[in-house]
């Protein structure tokens, strides 16, 4: 009867799947069902994918927060929280904050730099910012971000040795590279 905010982190392919608003919000409650059967863990998971769903379908900002006023008030500011705002695993208490830090972004890389600043469950929170990645297709994201990924990809050289299996007697794992990642910078 988990009310916890994994339901709400873990949804975001339903908000990309859904045909339908009405799709989503019935898969999105499907899928949080199984672990976070309380009415909160699913109405995490509800806002969570049908505001993904809604920003995929070029929804407005308003619109969207409009939907998500329909689970959650969402009637604060990313500052007005920041020095106050702790650890929190609860969705009534994660996915408003969550959005704002979507809705204050001025991209993607601001949203997730929201999602740090508040604090509390920052991972949590920063991996629900699919919000904002729904707004921007992959491409641009891909190709705004390329020369810089290229630069950090450039620092690292990856060898890898491939070695005969050996089985670990503690838990009959078995391992079969050494990889070694140096530091080119």
């Amino acid at each position: 009867n988990s009310c916890g905010n994994g339901s709400a982190m873990r949804t975001s392919a339903v908000g990309w799947y859904a045909k339908t608003i009405e799709e989503c919000e019935r898969i999105a409650k499907l899928c949080a069902e199984i672990t976070h059967n309380h009415p909160d863990g699913i109405a995490g998971a509800q806002a969570t994918a049908g505001v993904i769903f809604l920003a995929r379908n070029g929804a407005s900002k308003g619109e969207l927060k409009a939907y998500m006023e329909k689970y959650y008030p969402v009637d604060f500011t990313i500052d007005e929280i920041r020095p106050t705002y702790e650890y929190e695993i609860i969705n009534k208490t994660t996915v408003p904050q969550a959005f704002r830090c979507f809705y204050e972004a001025t991209d993607f890389e601001d949203a997730i730099r929201n999602a740090i600043s508040i604090g509390g469950d920052s991972d949590t929170i920063g991996a629900i910012q699919d919000l904002y990645g729904s707004t921007t297709t992959f491409t641009d994201i891909v190709n705004a971000k390329q020369a810089e990924w290229q630069s950090i990809i450039a620092k690292f050289a990856y060898v890898g040795e491939w070695k005969e299996p050996v089985e670990y007697e503690s838990d009959n794992t078995y391992a079969q590279y050494d990889l070694v990642i140096y530091d080119n910078a």
